[in-house]
């Protein structure tokens, strides 16, 4: 039935019949969003959604299960799920779950990005600012006359 609503609005599925078959589709595979339940033939959907979480880390996951229990939505939660269905379900319960889990998903590939980003700016500026630094107390060092540095205010900071 999953299939059926997915594939009416226009995304590719692929199904899998245990935990052992879908880490086989993940290692050939690039895959946006897993849909999984909680009790899969050979292991856990917990499991197979920390599994994920650490191998596959911009997959989103969404929870489709049939048990209606807060401790479980929770223990998903906790372990990154992107949304927790509970069956039975609406066709527009699941196309909302999943267009909200991959524009979460996208957000977060976006902000993991820029963070890499800025995290390479700020080693490249604090190379410039070392270069510039050891510059700054060679010509300090070897100078034969008095150098001084005075600051806005009038007062001598070097």
């Amino acid at each position: 039935m999953l299939i059926r609503i997915l594939v009416k609005a226009g995304y590719q599925c692929v199904e899998a019949n245990n935990a052992l078959q879908a880490r086989q589709f993940l290692e050939d595979r690039n895959f946006d969003l897993i849909l999984c339940d909680i009790l899969m033939p050979g292991e856990s959907g917990i499991d197979f959604i920390q599994y994920v979480s650490v191998k596959y880390p911009d997959i989103a996951v969404i929870m489709v299960t049939g048990i209606d229990d807060t401790q479980k939505a929770d223990e998903a939660l906790k372990v990154g799920v992107y949304g927790y269905i509970i069956k039975p379900f609406s066709e527009a319960q699941v196309l909302i779950n999943v267009q909200n889990a991959l524009r979460q998903r996208h957000l977060k590939i976006e902000n993991r990005l820029h963070l890499e980003n800025l995290e390479k700016k700020i080693n490249e500026r604090t190379a410039e600012l070392r270069v510039s630094e050891k510059k700054f107390r060679s010509i300090s060092v070897s100078a034969q006359d008095a150098i001084i540095m005075m600051n806005p205010e009038g007062k001598i900071d070097f």
